[in-house]
């Protein structure tokens, strides 16, 4: 039985007859159950309690009414629900002062209504919920000071409404939720100082604005989602909060989300886009241990034209996933700014994506970029002043897809570059100024394309790896690059790879090993480069190695292993105590080698195995060194020197081989040594102080001598078998 029983009964017929009218309503006792109606327009309800347990019922039916309806000091467990009919009515619902356990509803029928909840004073377990339909409604609720475990449902259908929902001054554990059904909405949250509420937004229709702000708040969640609907934006901001979930999700076309962290930790972001001209935009600013989960397009709802940016500024030890599920053009961009030891992950799959990421002054990062059955993809990444990162760039399954990697002034880095089972892919990176950098390239697949340019850089390694035919490998040593080592493998068949060493680089290493037939490999250390390793290996058949030293570059090595037949290896040298070394072996058969080489104190070696081969070494300066060795029949062996102190050695083992050798000047040294049958041995000598020595084991050898000068020396032995 309740201790008082008010009814209030207000009630016009006509709009004529009531209009204007006002009610108030003062409640001081508990259990009373009060009703107001009213019809009509600029009617005014106004109910107060400062007791527990009342029932209050406001109904008004018209335009222009307001409704007021306000509990304080302690009133309790009270329900109130309010509802208003047709356009331009206004509700005004005020819980304060210890006020806990009151159930509010707000229904507003019509358009341009406006509706009014604050929590505030320590005022806990509250339940209030706000449903307005029509155009242009307007909604806010506010809980605040200290007022906790509040619940506070706005529900909105139509076009043109407003939502604003507010928890301020330490109200925590507060459910705000706002519903919003139609077009050009806008929602907005915003919490302050408090900790441990969820926040949600739900949106369906276009055009529609959704905003959220966490300021100083910690372990709060954060919800968003805008369903089916197109061109609609939504805008996240953290500041000074920690430990915060956000989740957005918008499907549709031409919708945008912004996400922004500045000063605030260990939050989670997931952001979720499916459809057409979709926009991602999430950025930190001094703002670590932070999981960012970043997808546009899902295995089921491929999207297309989409664009994600993630920055991070000031930022460490955060990880960041970015995807494109059945993306088509689409774009993926990072970029770290003084942010270390974080990591980043972009994946996409299907055609025309571009995955950019930048680094500046940023350490210790991890960058990945994966696409999978890509057409026409690519993926770049540019360090600036940044050390010891890794990136990694991986395509599979792909056609005409391109890698692109640049390190300036960044030390210490990790490059891998894997294209697997991928056709016409290209891959292209510069390390300029950058010191120790370690830079993998794997390819595998048809007609794919390996360019790496080192650029005043020193102490780097570099493989690169091509498995398939047709594909091609380049690398640029230049401005003074030293010291550097560079490793390149190619299997498969008419594979090409060309390094050039250029510039005041010295004491580099590059190694070219090729399996196949009718590949190319060209490498040549120009102008000024001292002190560069290099070598050549290849095994298959009509195979080339080209090697060039340019003038001023001295002690350069360069060696030449191939193995098969039509094999040709080349090798021109210009300057002091250079060292060039072509082994032919193994059954090659009718191949041909030649060095040439000019300065002083050079030295040049050619060793062939197999018949119908072909040697040459010309040498032009002082103290330089020729020898050359064949084993089989029809080979031929041709020397050539000009200059003093020079040695020319020839060594041929087998039947019907033939060894010339050709010296003018002072000093110079001939040696001619055939093993076997009808073989011949020219030497020709034009100068002074020279000594030839020609040695034949076998029968039906012949020996010509022909000696122009004074003080020469001669010594022919030829014994048959």
């Amino acid at each position: 039985m309740k201790n008082l029983m008010t009814y209030v009964f207000v009630l016009a017929a006509g709009f004529a007859f009531a209009q204007s009218n006002d009610s108030d309503v003062n409640l001081i006792g508990s259990d009373n159950d009060v009703s107001v109606l009213q019809t009509g327009a600029f009617n005014s309800s106004n109910v107060e309690s400062i007791a527990d347990g009342n029932i209050v019922g406001v109904g008004q039916t018209g335009t222009l009414n307001g409704s007021a309806v306000g509990a304080y000091l302690g009133s309790d467990d009270n329900e109130v629900t309010i509802t208003q009919n047709l356009a331009g009515n206004g509700s005004v619902v005020l819980l304060n002062l210890n006020s806990d356990g009151n159930e509010v509803t707000v229904d507003q029928f019509g358009g341009a209504n406006g509706s009014g909840v604050e929590i505030t004073m320590n005022s806990n377990d509250n339940v209030v919920d706000v449903t307005q339909i029509g155009l242009g409604n307007g909604s806010t609720v506010g809980v605040a000071r200290h007022s906790d475990d509040n619940l506070v449902t706005v529900d909105q259908t139509g076009i043109g409404s407003f939502a604003n929902s507010v928890a301020r001054r330490g109200s925590d554990i507060n459910w705000l939720q706002t519903l919003q059904s139609g077009d050009l909405n806008i929602s907005s949250i915003r919490l302050t100082r408090s900790d441990n509420n969820w926040a949600s937004q739900f949106q369906i229709g276009n055009s529609n604005v959704s905003y959220m702000e966490v300021r100083r708040s910690d372990n709060n969640t954060i919800w968003a989602d805008v369903v089916g609907g197109n061109f609609n934006f939504s805008l996240t901001a953290f500041t000074g909060s920690d430990n915060n979930g956000s989740y957005l999700a918008q499907s549709g076309i031409g919708n945008a989300s912004y996400v922004s962290l500045t000063d605030s930790d260990m939050n989670y972001v997931g952001m979720d886009q499916v459809g057409t001209g979709n926009e991602l935009d999430l950025e930190l600013y001094n703002s670590d241990l932070n999981s960012v989960v970043s997808e546009q397009g899902l295995s089921f709802a491929p999207s297309s034209a989409t664009y994600s940016f993630i920055g991070m500024y000031g930022s460490d030890s955060n990880s960041v996933y970015s995807s494109a599920w059945d993306a088509i053009s689409t774009i993926q961009a990072t970029v770290l700014l003084n942010s270390d030891n974080n990591a980043v992950d972009n994946w996409s799959d299907s055609f025309n994506t571009i995955n950019l990421v930048g680094l500046a002054n940023s350490n210790n990062n991890l960058v990945r970029s994966l696409q999978y059955f890509d057409s026409g993809s690519s993926a770049a990444t540019g360090l600036l002043n940044s050390d010891n990162n890794v990136v990694i760039h991986s395509s599979f399954f792909t056609f005409g897809s391109s890698s692109l990697t640049i390190l300036a002034n960044s030390d210490s880095n990790v490059v891998s570059k894997l294209q697997g089972l991928d056709l016409g892919s290209t891959s292209n990176t510069v390390l300029a100024g950058s010191d120790g950098n370690e830079v993998t390239v794997t390819q595998s697949g048809a007609s794919e394309y390996s360019g790496i340019l080192i650029a005043n850089s020193d102490d780097n390694v570099v493989e690169v790896a091509q498995f398939g035919a047709d594909n091609a490998s380049g690398v640029v040593i230049a401005g003074a690059s030293d010291e550097n080592d560079v490793y390149v493998e190619q299997t498969g068949i008419e594979n090409d790879s060309r390094v050039w060493v250029l510039g005041d680089s010295d004491m580099n290493k590059v190694t070219v090993l090729q399996s196949g037939d009718y590949n190319q490999s060209y490498i040549a250390p120009l102008a000024n480069s001292d002190m560069n390793n290099i070598k050549h290996n290849q095994t298959g058949d009509d195979n080339l190695a080209v090697s060039v030293v340019a003038p001023g570059s001295d002690r350069n090595r360069v060696r030449v292993r191939q193995a098969g037949e039509f094999s040709a290896a080349v090798t021109l040298q210009a300057g002091d105590r250079n060292r060039a070394k072509i082994v032919q072996k193994r059954q090659s058969d009718t191949s041909f080698a030649i060095v040439a080489q000019v300065g002083d104190k050079n030295r040049g070696r050619i060793q062939q195995n197999g018949p119908v081969n072909f040697s040459a070494i010309a040498q032009a300066g002082v103290e330089n060194d020729a020898a050359t060795l064949q084993d089989g029949a029809l080979n031929l062996s041709v020397s050539r020197q000009a200059g003093e102190g020079n040695v020319a050695y020839s060594l041929q083992q087998g039947t019907l081989n033939a060894g010339f050798i050709a010296q003018l000047g002072e000093d110079n040294v001939a040696q001619a040594q055939q093993f076997g049958a009808g073989n011949l041995s020219v030497v020709a000598q034009a100068g002074m102080e020279n000594f030839t020595q020609v040695s034949q084991m076998g029968t039906g050898n012949s020996s010509i001598v022909t000696i122009a000068g004074m003080g020469n020396s001669v010594s022919v032995m030829q014994i048959g078998m």
